[in-house]
């Protein structure tokens, strides 16, 4: 005889209230999923079960779900009121806007620290040698003249006895063009990741950085702008750093950080980076830093206070859901103060051009994520090529391991809905750039392929992702009894 073991009333109840949280704009959704949690946690049981349980665990039959599904909106904090007159909004809009703080309802999960501050220098390659350094000063604008012959060290404090053009190379000593792009490249690599810059001068032989990790490894934030920049400006200024057709270093490869630890340490490190370039005015001259401080200012985040540089650890290790797919005609509409929050705040990086909802609600999953988390979310399938998702596709590729897109292009989801669907699901852990992808047709698994990035993406200006192209796979046939779709 086989015996069927199930979960006793307090183990679940112990499941439900330790690993199930959710959120809704809607107070009839939240009660109704707070019913339906409560109805499985009855499931199977009679009276005569649930009596028994009572008397051994000396407890209620249901739990209280007050501090695991609550109300309000997913997207907007609290700080959507501040510079704001609260008395001047109504009753209704505040009930219709329902900010909703992740930090405060959900303290255990989500804690808020405070980041890390770091003074920051590095200097290009080869220019820590003086020898070489003192024959192209002054020529930083110029094309660099052949190094002298002679004895130093590298970077590594090797030393060498070999002619310094053979073994070295020449100085790169970064001339105005080549700094300005150098700026771009440390924007890009700021606005795709969560640390702050509070200050920042790019000189022709070093940088000074003043950064806020916000939680992120400083050693890999340093080395991500190194190689990026070194990367854009061969790239963009092939005539003017490369020599042959061959790609060249800007950057030695050390750094050095400086932890500041406490408010003087740290104003008088932005004050350092900020002027930085009048100290070496003896060296270079007065520099044309227009360009590069214009670029700087959209990465440049000043302290005001303390407040604006804590960040949130921790996370959940599965997020899913259904969001919201709301057009930007409609969102204008008449959601223009949400819209507006969403477009203007910092913590958002992804909405772009007419961007539907959705696409907000996949980067705040994605945020709440811990490392290595897994989100999943089914979502309409323009999201794969409509260029209001272009800046998204490209922060997950960049940023996370896309691991899976499920196809359902041809199947009828949502029976009132006209927009066709796919499912995605994302690990918060570093790009394998490889993914599977299922195609579902009359409600049967019709293949399962695989893809790299690469062969993922259409176009790197469009970064359009397609899914039908020619790959290997191989065909199944499974027959899908129902399709679930529960969302917290």
């Amino acid at each position: 005889m086989r015996v069927k073991w199930r979960l006793t009333t307090n183990e679940k109840k112990r499941i439900l209230l330790n690993n199930i949280y959710g959120v809704d704009i809607d107070t009839q959704a939240v009660e109704v999923t707070k019913l339906s949690l409560l109805l499985k946690v009855l499931e199977g049981e009679t009276d005569e079960t649930l009596q028994n349980q009572i008397k051994l665990f000396q407890d209620r039959a249901l739990p209280d779900l007050v501090n695991n599904i609550k109300c309000g909106n997913s997207l907007i904090g609290s700080d959507f009121y501040e510079g704001r007159q609260v008395d001047l909004l109504d009753e209704e809009e505040m009930y219709r806007i329902n900010a909703f703080d992740w930090e405060k309802e959900f303290p255990e999960i989500l804690r808020s620290e405070m980041s890390k501050f770091h003074h920051i220098t590095f200097e290009t390659k080869y220019s820590r040698n003086s020898v070489l350094k003192d024959a192209v000063q002054g020529k930083h604008d110029s094309t660099m003249n052949r190094a002298p012959q002679g004895t130093v060290q590298d970077t590594d404090n090797t030393p060498f006895n070999r002619p310094l053009q053979a073994s070295v190379g020449k100085p790169v000593i970064l001339n105005t063009d080549e700094r300005t792009e150098v700026a771009k490249a440390i924007c890009e690599v700021a606005q795709k990741n969560k640390f702050k810059i509070l200050a920042c001068s790019i000189l022709p032989d070093h940088v000074h950085m003043v950064i806020a990790d916000m939680g992120e490894d400083i050693k890999k934030i340093v080395n991500n702008i190194k190689g990026y920049s070194s990367f854009h400006v061969n790239r963009t200024l092939k005539g003017t750093v490369q020599g042959g057709g061959r790609q060249l270093h800007l950057w030695s490869k050390s750094f050095n950080d400086s932890y500041l630890n406490d408010e003087e340490h740290l104003f008088k490190a932005i004050n350092y980076a900020q002027n930085n370039y009048l100290k070496h005015e003896g060296t270079w001259g007065i520099l044309n830093n227009k360009k590069v401080d214009e670029i700087l200012t959209d990465v440049i985040v000043p302290f005001r206070k303390w407040e604006d540089f804590e960040y949130t650890s921790g996370g959940f290790d599965a997020v899913i859901g259904n969001p919201p797919y709301v057009n930007a005609k409609i969102l204008v509409e008449l959601f223009e103060k949400e819209r507006n929050y969403i477009t203007s705040i910092t913590s958002y990086k992804t909405p772009y051009q007419k961007w539907d909802l959705y696409i907000a609600f996949i980067e705040k999953g994605l945020k709440l994520l811990k490392n290595n988390g897994f989100i999943s979310m089914i979502i309409p399938y323009p999201f794969l090529n409509q260029t209001y998702a272009k800046v998204l596709r490209q922060y997950i590729l960049e940023n996370f391991d896309l691991i899976e897109i499920v196809d359902l292009s041809n199947e009828k989801i949502f029976k009132d809905a006209t927009v066709t669907n796919c499912i995605f699901v994302i690990s918060n852990s570093k790009p394998t750039e490889k993914l599977m992808i299922s195609h579902i047709r009359n409600k049967i698994i019709e293949k399962i392929s695989s893809k790299t990035y690469n062969e993922l993406i259409l176009s790197k200006d469009t970064y359009t992702w397609d899914l039908n192209s020619v790959e290997k796979g191989y065909y199944i046939r499974i027959n899908i009894i129902y399709l679930v779709i529960f969302v917290l």
